[in-house]
């Protein structure tokens, strides 16, 4: 589900991260299975447009739409209790979907302060559903310097303290640790259409790679 779509030439809406996945990886094609105008969660999203999102029905267009691929990725809009409608979330579209493809969840989490309870509770979200993780995959959202001020020092502590105590206490795999590239945060044009970026995905798919095995392996 991509929300904040806008309208392209020809009156239909355009997924801003399907571009941004397609620029980044042209062989593997990239897809929003429901999009929306509205900047703003799935269900509000729906509502304003008139329509509404079944997540059952979203789980078996999910299901139908990788039929055609070894390995299909799945983004969630937004947390597991990021709402579709008034009385379903994204956690109920992992739920509706087959055993197998219930047990090769990512659980993707910004290394920054709040990290730890973020981690820990998604991992009991799932289990209360009957759902597990395959591993964590834990992201730097933001740069640190390096310590050449106590603050700094404090941060950069701050930020490896919560991959330690996450794979201490989470009992599931940390599949990798993404670190921050400014070049994906940027927004100027140069950069955007720069080998830097693309030296960027690179690096980034090289850290994702042993992720993606470890979760086709999964049972």
């Amino acid at each position: 589900v991509q929300t904040g779509c806008s309208k392209g030439s020809d009156g239909n809406l355009i997924s801003p991260d399907v571009q941004v996945y397609n620029q980044a990886a042209p062989l593997a094609p990239a897809r929003a299975l429901r999009v929306y105008e509205e900047a703003c969660s799935p269900h509000l999203a729906a509502r304003q447009s008139g329509r509404s999102i079944d997540a059952d029905r979203l789980a078996q267009d999910l299901i139908a739409s990788a039929m055609d691929f070894r390995v299909t990725v799945v983004e969630t809009a937004g947390g597991l209790l990021s709402p579709l409608n008034d009385h379903e979330c994204a956690l109920d579209v992992l739920a509706a979907l087959p055993g197998s493809l219930r047990t090769k969840i990512a659980l993707v989490v910004p290394n920054k302060l709040g990290a730890i309870n973020q981690a820990r509770l998604g991992l009991e979200i799932l289990k209360n559903r009957g759902l597990k993780a395959a591993g964590l995959i834990i992201a730097r959202t933001s740069a640190v310097n390096g310590p050449s001020s106590a603050q700094e020092s404090l941060d950069t502590l701050i930020l490896q303290e919560n991959i330690n105590f996450i794979r201490r206490a989470a009992q599931v795999d940390c599949l990798t640790e993404i670190p921050y590239f400014p070049a994906l945060a940027s927004s100027s044009d140069e950069i955007i259409k720069s080998a830097i970026l693309n030296k960027a995905w690179a690096e980034m798919a090289d850290l994702l790679r042993p992720a993606v095995d470890n979760l086709t392996a999964f049972t």
